[in-house]
């Protein structure tokens, strides 16, 4: 099938050539009363104007092929300017992937090793795994795929959270939390909040806060990595895979073009 763009080409150039025929038959065989001046001055009239029109029409091609080049150029270079940060994030989803596994792996030995500390729960210890590398992950905005950078942003939040949470020293923290209510004396039948000082009380809620912010973190992410959301970053991986290797081929294609 012809593309359209020859069509109108082909059409233009056929208008050109038939324009002289039409002239010579209509100017040069026919007169009217109505009509002043010799073949000659009208050949010269309609050779200026047919000119300019010719001429606009080829500046209006001319602009019209200068700006889908540079609208070509510029969706190139955007496209190859996300390259490099595609391959820094794509090696912080595997990252994501690898101490997520190395997590559940983490959590099985804490279920075994735990035996007698019942008064314990898992969830208080912790987790050693890698923080997200925040400079990497600032590139997000030159995926140009938005339902891909949408996916990753969203992993991005959910291992940022799940991460700070995981590594939390819980037991440690629950520990200095029991010497905290000792001093301040909560345990003691007669305390007095009034006597206690405003430092001690916001030392106090802070540090539970944080026991149970974590406590509850974790139980959360855990529920929601086993009800699909590891998949999901799997998901979120391949589809960053494929955009990479996608952004490759039209850079080597563009690069081959003449």
């Amino acid at each position: 099938m012809i593309n359209f763009k020859w069509k109108y080409f082909w059409l233009v150039l056929g208008a050109v050539l038939l324009v002289p025929f039409v002239l010579n038959m209509t100017i040069f065989q026919f007169g009217t009363p109505l009509t002043f001046g010799e073949g000659d001055t009208w050949l010269a009239f309609w050779g200026n104007y047919s000119g300019g029109i010719l001429s606009g029409i080829v500046a209006f091609m001319i602009a019209r092929l200068t700006l889908t080049e540079d609208k070509k150029k510029h969706n190139y270079d955007l496209k190859l300017r996300q390259l490099p940060a595609m391959l820094r994030l794509r090696m912080e989803v595997e990252k994501v992937t690898k101490n997520i596994e190395k997590a559940y792996e983490q959590k099985e030995m804490l279920i075994r090793w735990k035996g007698e500390r019942a008064n314990i729960s898992i969830e208080e210890y912790p987790i050693h795994v890698e923080l997200i590398d925040q400079e990497k992950w600032s590139y997000l905005d030159r995926v140009l795929n938005i339902d891909l950078q949408m996916k990753l942003i969203e992993v991005k939040e959910f291992y940022d959270t799940f991460s700070k949470s995981l590594i939390y020293d819980g037991v440690f923290e629950k520990e200095r939390f029991s010497e905290l209510i000792i001093s301040i004396g909560m345990h003691l039948p007669d305390y007095n909040a009034d006597e206690t000082p405003i430092e001690q009380v916001e030392k106090y809620r802070k540090l539970e806060y944080e026991l149970q912010y974590h406590y509850y973190t974790r139980e959360h992410c855990w529920k929601k990595l086993e009800e699909g959301y590891k998949q999901e970053i799997i998901d979120a991986y391949q589809a960053l895979l494929s955009e990479i290797e996608q952004v490759k081929k039209e850079k080597e294609q563009f690069e081959k073009a003449p």
